[in-house]
Order: structure tokens, then sequence, then C-alpha cells
């Protein structure tokens, strides 16, 4: 006997088209489809699968081994996880880019650049603790004053280091008040 059940499963709707088989009190249902939605449609027709690849429906016979899920997502080259979700890092080297095929990285690192690039359009950008002002084909580096500051990092437009309490200076290396000094308290 075919018969059509609907459950909640989490606020969705779920359809199951069940075969009943009544022995005495025992009763035994086989899963043929799932559907979701108002619609209720079969889950590959909603593509659950994420970026390029595809929904493919599960037979029952292999639904033990994926945790009783009907379908699985299968990803493309560049993506992985349950829903193809997570992109791969390119397959290039460091200091290589591209994809297929790999390039060498064509930064200046005699003008503070990284000597790896992005690995997806070959951009350089600086090297950590370095910054660039507009329209600068160079990076300096923010040498912050390590007593005054919290840190080596800076703004990377500006040069502007993170300076304590009542430091100043692009490089926080000094104090609005010429008699102060700049401690690790700040001034």
């Amino acid at each position: 006997m075919d018969a059509f059940l609907q459950i909640n499963v989490l606020q969705i709707p779920v359809r199951l088209t069940v075969d009943v088989l009544t022995i005495g009190a025992i009763i035994r249902v086989n899963v043929l489809k799932v559907h979701f939605g108002k619609q209720c449609l079969p889950v590959c027709q909603l593509n659950p699968c994420s970026e390029l690849s595809t929904c493919e429906a599960l037979p029952a016979s292999s639904r033990n081994q994926t945790k009783n899920k009907t379908y699985q997502c299968k990803c493309d080259a560049q993506h992985t996880g349950t829903y193809c979700e997570t992109r791969l890092d390119q397959p290039c080297p460091s200091n290589w880019w591209g994809y297929p095929i790999c390039g060498p990285c064509q930064c200046d690192i005699n003008k503070g650049y990284s000597a790896d690039c992005n690995k997806t359009t070959g951009e350089c950008s600086c090297e950590d603790n370095h910054f660039q002002p507009r329209s600068s084909t160079v990076c300096y580096s923010c040498d912050c004053y390590s007593i005054g500051s919290y840190g080596n990092g800076c703004d990377p437009i500006s040069g502007q280091c993170h300076c304590r309490p009542g430091v100043i200076g692009r490089r926080c290396d000094s104090c609005s008040n010429p008699f102060a000094e700049v401690t690790l308290k700040g001034m």
C-alpha cells in the first residue's frame, strides 16, 4: 500500500512517499523520495549546493553510508565541503599565481612589496608592517616606536601607528606636552 506522510523537520515540511507493510504489530516504512518546501519539490531541484556544484540524488542503498542524506553535492575543482561552500586555495606555490597555469609574481621586494601576490589576480601588496600612500608605487615601513605604540602595524594608507594614550605622531614617538615623556603607559 502506498501512502503519503507529511511531517515537519526543523520547521521544514517534508513529504515522504512510503511503502507500508503491516505484519501483525510490526510496521515497516521504506522511504522512496524526500521532498521539501511548500511546493514539495525534490531536494536537488532546490539545489542546496553552493557555487557551480551539482546536486545528485542518492539511491536508497547508499544512504546508510551518508548519514541518511538523500543527496550529495559534486564540487568543481576549486571547492570542497558538504555543500561545496569552501573555496580551495589555488594550487600555485608561494610567489606564484594563476589557474590553471601558474606564473611568477612580479612584486618588487626592493620597493617594500611582499614577494607573494594575490593567487587569483597576481596583484602585489605591501609586506606586513608596511604602508602605501595613495598614488605611490612604493611601500614604506611603519617604523612604529615600540614604547609609544601598541605594536608594529599601522594604517595601510596613512602609515599612522596605533598610539598609546597621550602619545602622538605618525610613529607614536612624541608627546603634545614638551615636558612629558613617552612610556609604556602612554605619556
